[in-house]
């Protein structure tokens, strides 16, 4: 809810505009996203970073492999050959990580597969329906909300048997939480200059982190 409290601010500042979307649509991208983010965080727990940044890494070359299967999308021999050497590397960072369990595994194959799809999905919808990242964020960031508030301290629960909500959070803690959620993921949803303000965001994260 941090994120759409902080793109409903920058709407009101008419930073962006508003844009109408079926209401079926946006509540598929927001169940969707919310997955993704649970299982990418999940994902994180119970593996090492090395392989959850590969976990990361992967979804590109996946993701080029759904839209040339189902979407019959061509790409050129050199973007090919350039995934194939990123598979290659992270499968050989994968077998060689000593932390490799099957549930952290499970968790980052279906990250791949809920992120994967989710990129498909946002670049579908904002083709055919001629929107921006951050208007889409906006209307389905509480879809996301809920998702993760319902499922994700049970999920959690479950697999780590402990409760999400007994953890002390410290000043540090709640600051990178709400920079994560609030201005950093509006900055990493908005306009073209999208890699660079992703690399504002990591970086910034980081330095919250080391605080």
């Amino acid at each position: 809810m941090v994120t759409f409290c902080t793109l409903h601010l920058a709407q009101r500042l008419k930073f962006f505009e508003t844009k109408s979307v079926d209401m079926k649509t946006v509540v598929l991208f927001g169940i969707l996203n919310g997955v993704s983010i649970g299982l990418l965080n999940l994902s994180l727990g119970f593996n090492s970073i090395d392989f959850y940044q590969m976990t990361k890494l992967a979804i590109i070359p996946f993701t080029v492999l759904l839209e040339t299967l189902f979407l019959n999308k061509h790409f050129s021999p050199k973007i090919k050959f350039s995934l194939f050497i990123l598979l290659v590397g992270v499968g050989i960072a994968s077998i060689t990580d000593l932390q490799l369990n099957l549930v952290g595994t499970v968790l980052s194959a279906l990250a791949i597969v809920t992120t994967c799809v989710g990129q498909i999905l946002t670049n579908t919808i904002q083709k055919r329906l001629n929107v921006s990242s951050t208007q889409l964020l906006y209307q389905s960031a509480p879809f996301q909300a809920a998702v993760l508030f319902v499922f994700g301290p049970l999920v959690d629960k479950f697999l780590t048997k402990k409760n999400v909500f007994a953890y002390t959070y410290s000043s540090v803690v709640v600051v990178e939480f709400l920079w994560r959620t609030g201005p950093a993921r509006s900055l990493e949803k908005s306009g073209p200059d999208q890699e660079k303000r992703a690399r504002l965001v990591d970086g910034l994260g980081q330095a919250c982190g080391h605080v």
